[in-house]
């Protein structure tokens, strides 16, 4: 079905493909309940109480910056530090130096 801004809306049963195209513009809104997904020219939301992403390779973002106003909760490798305990670790890490055996400084550039 074709609508007369160019929004189009097809299924094609035989290759089990649906199409939704919407003009820039416009938006297109799917909403259960208290979770809704927002589709614009360039943006896509999700608005809900938990987002799960389930991947059994990998998980990639392809972005020049990645944002979080939230806590980011991790486990970084099998011994249970997570990168905000390297982070400290690093940031106060002091050894014996190799030639007058005190202490080193703690790192110049913090993490």
């Amino acid at each position: 079905r074709r609508y007369p801004d160019g929004a189009i809306v097809e299924y094609d049963h035989a290759g089990h493909h649906a199409l939704l195209s919407v003009p820039a513009g416009g938006s297109i809104v799917l909403t259960i309940g208290a979770t809704t997904l927002t589709l614009t020219d360039g943006q896509a939301q999700i608005d809900t109480a938990t987002l799960l992403v389930k991947a059994s390779a990998k998980t990639r973002f392809e972005t020049p910056i990645l944002e979080a106003t939230g806590t980011i909760q991790d486990l970084c490798d099998t011994s249970g530090k997570t990168m905000s305990g390297m982070r400290a670790a690093y940031n106060q890490h002091r050894h014996p130096e190799n030639d007058a055996g005190g202490p080193t400084d703690e790192p110049i550039e913090k993490m």
